[in-house]
C-alpha cells in the first residue's frame, strides 16, 4: 500500500491502483485489482514494476476476501503476474 507510493515510479497508474486496492467497498477493490492485471498485460514492464512495487503481496492479500468477485479479480491478477505473455496467450487468458 504504502510502498506504491514512496517508490521512485509513481506513476498515475501506481497511484490509483494503490488507492482502489486499499479501497473499503468490495467492487473497488475488484476494479483495482483487474485494473492491475491489465496494467500488467499491455506496460511491456509492467510485471517488473508491480513486483518491485511490492504490488503481488498487496494483491494475493486479496485472494481470501469474502467476496467472490474480489477473489476472482486477484487471482486473475496474480496469474498474470507468475505467467509470461506467451503462456497467458496460450491460456487466453491475455484480454
Amino acid at each position: 500500500m504504502n510502498g506504491w507510493l514512496v517508490h521512485e515510479r509513481r506513476t498515475p497508474i501506481c497511484l490509483l491502483a494503490d488507492a482502489s486496492v486499499s479501497s473499503p467497498q468490495a467492487k473497488t477493490v475488484a476494479v483495482g485489482c483487474g485494473d492491475i492485471g491489465m496494467f500488467i498485460t499491455h506496460h511491456s514492464q509492467g510485471r517488473y514494476i508491480v513486483n518491485d512495487l511490492r504490488g503481488k503481496e498487496l494483491v494475493m492479500r486479496h485472494m481470501a476476501n469474502p467476496d467472490p468477485e474480489v477473489q476472482k479479480q486477484a487471482l486473475l491478477c496474480v496469474q498474470k503476474l507468475m505467467l509470461t505473455k506467451e503462456k497467458l496467450e496460450f491460456l487466453g487468458g491475455s484480454s
